[in-house]
């Protein structure tokens, strides 16, 4: 059985279905979809997924899109160990966390990291004609609340707040489930913990890990979790060197506004 996955990697729907294929321990052929030279509007990926969105996956001919439902799919198609609770609470609460993080917080990611780190590429000099093409069909396509307010105004900007507090929420939600159970849905490893993985270590990576300075739970599931192979090699190790030297670094410069915004003195 063949398996290609159209991909980009810092793209966190993307990290997390690396994840799950290498805990499953299945060989596929990788192909970079180049978002600084917008790849994903070319007419062989368009025909592929006419969203122009990653990751999409190609199982023996078959079209699989959108990250939650290619994991869903791996773990259900392929042999191996198992990542969709038998218990049908654990199951449930396994779908409740998957789901809330593709309607509250995939929208609200990229707002922190553009706000944060990836505005400043958009600002300045130094780029590429074929970035500068990207940026700009992504201003014409994106919502103003996701992009422009994220650039022009940046940490000031009201959607840069609401964003904040929403992952502020998650983590404390994480917090109060790792009080019953040593993983998020249940005792067991599953598909609530792999989706969720790639968001908090943006969150990491943008050097906001003191958001979880009073969350030993959450810190602690961030140890065990990130030190997996499926981790390391799917998602930390994967990274551009570009993008997360620019995370890193405009990630400290903006820490003393975010501590203040959730810490207000």
């Amino acid at each position: 059985m063949s398996i290609v996955l159209y991909d980009n990697e810092e793209s966190v729907c993307c990290q997390k279905v690396r994840i799950l294929l290498k805990e499953k321990g299945l060989e596929y052929e990788l192909r970079r979809i180049a978002f600084e030279d917008r790849d994903q509007f070319k007419p062989d990926f368009v025909k592929i997924n006419p969203l122009h969105r990653v990751p999409v996956m190609i199982h023996d001919g078959k079209v699989i899109t959108e990250s939650t439902v290619i994991n869903q799919y791996v773990d259900e198609v392929f042999s191996g160990p198992k990542f969709v609770p038998q218990n049908p609470y654990a199951r449930a609460k396994q779908r409740l966390w998957s789901r809330t993080i593709d309607h509250l917080h995939f929208p609200a990611l990229p707002i922190l990291s553009f706000s944060i780190a990836f505005r400043h590429g958009m600002r300045g000099a130094g780029r590429s004609a074929s970035e500068n093409a990207f940026f700009e069909e992504k201003s014409k396509k994106a919502s103003a609340l996701q992009f422009e307010d994220s650039i022009v105004y940046d940490l000031d900007s009201p959607q840069f707040a609401k964003s904040l507090f929403g992952f502020n929420d998650l983590l404390h939600n994480m917090e109060e489930s790792l009080q019953k159970t040593q993983w998020l849905a249940c005792d067991d490893f599953t598909l609530a913990d792999i989706d969720i993985a790639p968001y908090v270590r943006r969150l990491i990576t943008l050097k906001l890990e003191g958001m979880m300075d009073d969350l030993p739970r959450v810190r602690d599931w961030c140890s065990r979790i990130y030190e997996r192979e499926s981790c390391q090699v799917a998602m930390i190790k994967a990274h551009s060197p570009k993008w997360l030297a620019s995370m890193e670094k405009h990630g400290v410069d903006a820490w003393p506004t975010v501590k203040k915004l959730l810490r207000p003195e």
